[in-house]
């Protein structure tokens, strides 16, 4: 059951969010604990400030809502993560978790809450074919 995470599921989003820092290859992030920070930005992310889909024990997925880059009175929501455990990523965990975060941003759009919403791929993510889920490709990251 994919359902929004509330307060209580700190404890397990953190260990999923630090499995998925290690998993990421992204050396840069290797090392990386600062459990206040995270304590803050999940009270956050509860108050309203974005959103944690979780299927517990196996996945989640994890947004920020922030102001543009142009004006700050009109929002986007920003996928920061997306992971499902190794032992059940050949299920529909994934795919259930991505769908419960259109439903979600299609609903902050309606509502005029957000002008859009985004996904990331990391290079070490297995190739989906976003536009097929209504997705424009509008970037690339690189880092150095």
């Amino acid at each position: 059951m994919i359902r929004q995470a509330n307060k209580y599921d700190k404890t397990e989003i953190i260990e999923m969010m630090q499995a998925f820092r290690i998993e990421s290859g992204i050396p840069q992030f290797q090392g990386l604990d600062n459990p206040e920070y995270w304590n803050q930005l999940l009270l956050q992310i509860f108050a309203g400030r974005g959103v944690v889909f979780l299927s517990e024990g196996k996945g989640l997925l994890m947004g920020l809502i922030t102001p543009s880059l142009w004006c700050n009175k009109h929002f986007v929501l920003n996928e920061l993560a997306w992971w499902v455990k190794p032992e059940y990523r050949k299920g529909i965990v994934g795919y259930k978790l991505l769908k419960k975060y259109i439903e979600y941003g299609e609903k902050l759009k309606q509502e005029k809450r957000i002008l859009f919403y985004t996904l990331s791929k990391l290079s070490i993510s297995p190739s989906i074919d976003y536009a097929k889920l209504g997705f424009t490709k509008l970037d690339e990251n690189w880092i150095q």
